[in-house]
């Protein structure tokens, strides 16, 4: 016998806030449901003043984007992602040429004589 019943998590990391809690939600929940039931979306209307802001938060279960019409299944684990402030690539590229500025330039290798019998 399946329990009816599923344990679900809802995950949400921003610089002000964490939530991370467990939820028992009802079979044949989506992900849209089980976010409206777990409070999240409320309380983050009063984080992100900006209504705006709350549309350009994506959704997704298990580090993959989904859309809120997803079924969920047991201890699925849903996730609201905040957008970037900055883009990663851009922030590596820029740390690089920090580091290679700092180093100073390595000498240039002599070219071997050859010897010839």
């Amino acid at each position: 016998m399946t329990d009816p019943l599923l344990r679900i998590r809802v995950v949400y990391i921003s610089s002000h806030t964490s939530w991370d809690q467990w939820y028992s939600l009802p079979q044949g929940v989506t992900l849209g449901q089980a976010l409206e039931q777990s409070g999240l979306y409320t309380a983050l209307r009063t984080e992100l003043a900006d209504e705006g802001a709350l549309d350009e938060l994506q959704v997704g279960v298990w580090g993959q984007i989904s859309t809120p019409e997803l079924i969920l299944q047991d201890k699925d684990r849903v996730e609201v992602y905040r957008p970037l402030t900055f883009d990663p690539m851009e922030s590596r590229r820029r740390r690089y040429a920090h580091k290679r500025s700092q180093k100073p330039p390595r000498p240039r290798r002599q070219p071997r004589a050859t010897v010839s019998l």
